[in-house]
């Protein structure tokens, strides 16, 4: 997305660069598709010649007699490929769940993720079938060190006029009023600034 396609539908130059600006804002943290592309390239790579493997082991087993050396050979490398392949599933299964995990924060707006993954038991965390986390709660999280996200905050202005009151000196406790409370309160002093 560029500027120039931005104002080619209709947008004026600051609104294109204030759309820019979000879309930038928000793109941050994820990877390029291009990278991408090249991990989901190579995982196949790697898959292809890990079946390859296994294809001429199984021709040099019917190839070799039994008892031999040779045989013998074949057994220790099986062992070897079958504990190479089980690390390759966890490597690749770790970085599903980093990727989601690093999703979720995203999600979440988590300003620092690093900060964010060392206060989380990964040990506990568990990546399930539909991309999801299973054993991550970020609200948890959120509530103890709120400092680690962006708030999304909400000011009310008042009308910018002097005089009114409720002879409160404007000091009431508007945090604590509920929405009709709230809306009476300023029916009844318009002069109030919040």
């Amino acid at each position: 997305m560029t500027k120039e396609q931005l104002t080619a539908l209709g947008l004026t130059d600051e609104q294109a660069e204030k759309a820019i600006g979000l879309y930038s804002e928000e793109m941050k943290g994820f990877v390029p598709r291009s990278r991408l592309q090249e991990e989901t390239d190579k995982i196949a790579g790697l898959q292809k010649q890990l079946s390859d493997r296994d294809k001429d082991i199984k021709t040099l087993q019917s190839a070799a007699g039994k008892g031999s050396e040779l045989e013998k050979q074949l057994f220790e490398l099986q062992g070897k490929y079958k504990a190479d392949t089980e690390a390759l599933n966890r490597q690749i299964a770790q970085t599903k769940l980093n990727a989601a995990l690093d999703a979720a924060i995203l999600k979440e707006k988590g300003k620092n993720p690093k900060a964010i993954k060392a206060l989380i038991d990964a040990e506990k965390l568990k990546l399930k079938d539909d991309g999801t986390i299973d054993g991550l709660d970020l609200a948890a999280l959120k509530t103890s060190d709120p400092y680690l996200f962006e708030i999304e905050t909400t000011t009310v202005e008042g009308t910018g006029g002097a005089g009114g009151g409720d002879g409160s000196g404007g000091k009431a406790d508007l945090s604590k009023m509920t929405y009709t409370e709230l809306a009476a309160y300023m029916a009844a002093n318009p002069g109030i600034k919040i």
